[in-house]
């Protein structure tokens, strides 16, 4: 028999075998660098090392077993050396936290928000810096939107101290700093924040949230186009707990909502036209239950990315022109449970995806038209959510995640 080996990822080598070319077996054994590493059976198939580094080189054989006799064939020994992560990119930690949200705003600065388990936490990018890190409010799980004016609108996860509920907050930015308002008003359950999103002149804003009374079954939303922030039970009700970027505004200011079904795990998009939701997408296919992302571009339109779930593993897919005609594009492929996604267009029509595969390693994926360019940015990083955004000088700010360490780290290209 024979086995074949080759590097496909900074950290993943996947290794190929063929039949035993004498007698019956009851398994085979594959060895790495002289140390048993799985059982396997049949042969002939497509397997994976995911706990590898990147720029090492291991050498795997296999070994027929038959019981009770023993090993009763060997396969050759096969060697491959992993890549590194992908040049150009430099990456600096930014301290203990958890769930960034990041967007870009017309000066080319690019604003930062995430949790540190206790506080909502804001900074803001430029001239090459990190500016102060700040208070916004006690909470988590936030999401942030820019409008065309560059106030920052910020929703999240909040308990009111008098009764002790979890409510979804609203910040708006201004010269003097956030103004806040409690825009979810239960009187009994949990709210959990579901993501803002708001059109262009930043006069109508659009929340999704899960209102929680028993088993987090009711996908609800908010808008504040009246003025007053009001909660609408929408027409469908199929909902897990949604994301943290799961609404977005199109060029006419109607909203979308991106609903992970229940399991096996749909997804939908629903767009609202005068009080009105219609379903404009829907894929029925199994998917991720976590780092689905909807946002609207010039180029793109209304786009959502996700991972779908196939019999060979795992596809993350780019759905645009949600607003029109849908188009779907495949972006990347990994063969285990993936991680979270982040999507945004750039000002020149380019799309930008951060994710995370199999083997927590962070990936970059940018293109027009289905022609992706993938890069390994940290493979050392066992990475958890991310957050991207392209700045004024057309740079890359990818900030992430590493549950090793718990710390945010900052990438830039």
């Amino acid at each position: 028999m024979t086995i074949s080996a080759a590097a496909a990822t900074p950290s993943q080598i996947d290794y190929q075998l063929t039949a035993p070319t004498s007698g019956t077996y009851s398994y085979l054994a594959v060895y790495r660098d002289g140390v048993l590493l799985g059982t396997h059976a049949p042969p002939d198939q497509l397997l994976h090392d995911g706990r590898v580094g990147p720029g090492e080189t291991h050498c795997y054989q296999a070994f027929a077993v038959t019981f009770p006799i023993g090993n009763t064939d060997s396969s050759n020994v096969a060697c491959a050396t992993t890549p590194g992560p992908t040049p150009g990119w430099t990456i600096a930690a930014l301290g203990a936290g958890q769930s960034p949200t990041m967007v870009a705003d017309s000066a080319g600065g690019v604003h930062l928000a995430y949790s540190n388990g206790s506080d909502i936490r804001y900074r803001r990018y430029s001239a090459g810096a990190w500016g102060q890190d700040n208070v916004v409010d006690s909470g988590g799980r936030p999401s942030l939107a820019v409008d065309g004016s560059d106030r920052l609108h910020l929703t999240y996860n909040w308990t009111d101290t008098q009764s002790g509920l979890k409510r979804v907050r609203y910040a708006v930015s201004d010269v003097t700093g956030w103004s806040l308002t409690t825009i979810t008003n239960h009187l009994t359950g949990t709210d959990a924040n579901g993501g803002i999103a708001v059109d262009a002149n930043g006069d109508t804003a659009f929340a999704a949230y899960m209102h929680c009374p028993v088993g987090c079954s009711e996908y609800w939303r908010t808008g504040n186009a009246s003025g007053v922030w009001q909660s609408i039970f929408p027409a469908f009700n199929e909902a897990l707990q949604p994301g943290p970027r799961s609404v977005a505004v199109d060029g006419s200011s109607n909203p979308y909502f991106l609903v992970l079904g229940s399991l096996p795990g749909s997804v939908s998009v629903y767009r609202n036209v005068a009080g009105i939701d219609t379903r404009v997408f829907n894929d029925a296919q199994v998917a991720s239950q976590s780092g689905a992302s909807i946002h609207y571009g010039s180029a793109f339109g209304v786009f959502a990315a996700y991972w779908r779930r196939l019999a060979t593993g795992w596809t993350l897919v780019l759905i645009s022109r949600l607003d029109a005609v849908w188009i779907e594009t495949p972006v990347d492929q990994t063969w285990w449970v993936p991680g979270s996604v982040s999507a945004v267009e750039d000002r020149n029509g380019v799309m930008h995806l951060c994710y995370s595969d199999a083997n927590s390693d962070l990936r970059h994926a940018s293109g027009v038209g289905g022609n992706w360019q993938i890069a390994f940015v940290d493979a050392a990083s066992t990475t958890g959510d991310c957050t991207i955004a392209v700045d004024g000088a057309g740079r890359v700010h990818i900030v992430y995640r590493d549950f090793g360490s718990g710390m945010l780290k900052h990438a830039i290209r």
